[in-house]
């Protein structure tokens, strides 16, 4: 065999084999570094919420639940513990995975489920690329991560490279930001815009009935789960600046509402409220409230929830608690 050849046979064997101890040892570094540390950035709340969390009442969503819910005048009036557990750009089946997770460390007495009223319009996956750090963790990540990409992630998450590829730089930016979210409770609030948004109305469009396969099951499958660990679970659509098509009640709303309604599950929708509607001031943009915006909704929210059959039977699981 030429000797050339040879040459570059062995020149790749080493190549392959030092990529495979760069992969061992990064991996390595990083689980003892996220077992004594944590992971930073994005990743503060999931450590927190599957590792740390010993609160009453979990919120969990997007940023819209990030931007809409203060835990600390909610605690104050509820008497409860509560934590913010919103992630941005996500939806129900990164939801799901975080349930499953933050159940598996701790019982809550509640859970509050906050989604959008087009929540399972769209048929993406979002940036569950988040949970790459998790992989191996357990069996749900694991299946909902290898689904990445149409089915191509499920190889490359054998790799420590690739599931910690964007956890370093922000350990290296940690000691720059402010850790805001976990200094509220989990609650940021946005600044009000220079500009005012404008009022989207899709009302007049027909409705297509699309409703996300993958978005249904989550959703069905957290109602089960929850329910399952005996947990109090309440879904609530916060105020937004548009009207959905077919007059704001699409069918994907409709069944949203449904599915919950036939489990039991009560739903509080504020999304089409002329209150909010007609005050654009209290709105970042069309899906999330400002920080002025967010205090109105949580003390609007507080008052109804005092009402709830969900706070009764978080109250009196507390209360047993506390006695026991």
């Amino acid at each position: 065999m030429n000797r050339d050849v040879i040459k570059c046979i062995k020149t790749c064997v080493a190549l392959v084999v030092i990529v495979i101890l760069l992969d061992v040892l990064f991996g390595q570094i990083m689980s003892f570094y996220s077992k004594r540390y944590g992971l930073p950035g994005d990743y503060a709340k999931i450590e927190y919420l599957f590792r740390q969390s010993q609160d009453d009442v979990l919120i969990l969503g997007s940023s819209v639940a990030i931007n809409s819910f203060m835990p600390a005048p909610m605690m104050d009036s509820l008497g409860v513990s509560i934590f913010n557990g919103g992630c941005n750009a996500q939806n129900l089946v990164f939801f799901r995975c975080m349930v499953d997770g933050a159940l598996k460390h701790h019982q809550p007495r509640g859970i509050i489920l906050v989604l959008q009223p087009d929540e399972l319009a769209f048929d993406d996956m979002g940036r569950i690329s988040l949970l790459n750090p998790y992989y191996g963790q357990s069996s749900l990540i694991d299946s909902t991560l290898a689904l990445q990409n149409n089915g191509k992630a499920a190889f490359f998450l054998h790799s420590n490279l690739y599931r910690y590829n964007t956890v370093w730089f922000r350990i290296l930016l940690q000691s720059f930001l402010p850790k805001e979210e976990m200094a509220n409770y989990g609650f940021v609030a946005k600044h009000k815009p220079l500009l005012l948004p404008e009022f989207n109305d899709l009302g007049s469009r027909p409705d297509d009935r699309f409703v996300a396969p993958d978005k249904l099951q989550s959703l069905q499958a957290i109602i089960g789960q929850v329910q399952a660990d005996d947990v109090e679970l309440l879904v609530v659509i916060p105020p937004c600046y548009k009207r959905l098509m077919a007059g704001g009640n699409p069918y994907s709303k409709q069944l949203l509402k449904q599915v919950c309604q036939e489990h039991g599950v009560q739903v509080m929708d504020y999304s089409e409220m002329d209150y909010f509607w007609q005050r654009p001031e209290l709105f970042y943009d069309n899906s999330h409230l400002n920080g002025e915006g967010a205090n109105v909704f949580t003390q609007m929210f507080i008052g109804q929830i005092l009402k709830s059959e969900f706070y009764q039977r978080v109250k009196n699981k507390s209360d047993e608690s506390n006695k026991n």
